[in-house]
């Protein structure tokens, strides 16, 4: 569908198109389906730690409008919001994140628009318990005590729970739909009895009776550089009968968690 034609109105001093309507007020993108283009444009670069970076922020969308002898042109907004580092890495413009980042979305900029500015913000976080105030300062004087492996290393919550990335959430979202026991990011007790540690899976499901473990490769915990290292991790969880140990990219979790969940149940079932 071909662009309105904007122009500015002098007796209103806004812009109107050729029927006097004003621009849409509606985001200009679908924010989810840009997030994801984003993180599929990187990883199909091979930008795996913006990728990364990426799946951590939200993104807010908005447009603006300007005029400059007498040709009116627009531009899109992109706010993204996430944790420190996404914030500090985003609002410096020599920093590589920030030009893949821009690289990515202005090849998905849509038709119409003749600019594209990219903000950075830190992430609100929720507050899940009424004494936050005192739970945080026993991290800060190492006090807290919690069988959640990731502790305050999270970027995400949902439902009270912490995670590392939003295709974590995702997951974690879809397992809920499923209607699925799970335990995510827990603290676990393995090996044999004169070799105990503590290890963790991203997902420790259990299904029909069958446990299994589904891992989230692909976030900044499990780069391909650290594969060694997630198999010798993986053993003892089999070695203690968990059925399937199974690991999915990062971007088919966050554009597609149903039907991973789906596929990793399917493996479970008896």
């Amino acid at each position: 569908m071909e662009e309105p034609d904007y122009r500015l109105d002098p007796d209103t001093d806004s812009l109107v198109d050729s029927a006097g309507n004003p621009p849409p007020s509606d985001p200009p993108v679908d924010e989810d389906r840009f997030l994801a283009s984003m993180a599929r444009f990187m990883i199909e670069g091979d930008e795996r730690d913006e990728a990364r970076l990426l799946l951590a922020c939200d993104l807010e969308s908005w447009d603006d409008w300007f005029t400059d002898c007498g040709h009116t042109f627009r531009t899109l907004f992109l706010r993204f919001s996430g944790p420190r580092r996404a914030y500090e890495l985003l609002s410096d413009h020599d920093t590589l994140a920030f030009q893949t980042f821009h690289r990515a979305a202005d090849a998905l900029r849509p038709a119409g628009f003749t600019g594209l500015h990219i903000e950075a913000a830190a992430s609100i976080v929720g507050t899940e318990s009424a004494d936050w105030r005192n739970e945080l300062l026993a991290v800060l004087d190492g006090r807290s005590v919690d069988n959640q492996a990731i502790g305050h290393k999270a970027t995400r919550s949902y439902a009270g729970l912490r995670f590392r990335s939003e295709s974590e959430v995702r997951i974690a979202q879809a397992l809920d739909r499923a209607g699925v026991l799970y335990l995510p990011n827990c603290k676990a007790r393995v090996g044999s009895r004169d070799r105990r540690r503590n290890s963790e899976a991203d997902f420790l499901v259990c299904h029909s009776g069958e446990w299994g473990v589904l891992e989230v490769d692909g976030s900044q915990w499990h780069p391909p550089t650290r594969a060694a290292h997630d198999h010798e991790r993986d053993r003892p969880f089999k070695r203690h009968g968990a059925k399937v140990v199974e690991r999915f990219d990062a971007g088919e979790c966050f554009e597609n968690p149903d039907g991973v969940v789906r596929q990793f149940l399917a493996l479970l079932s008896p």
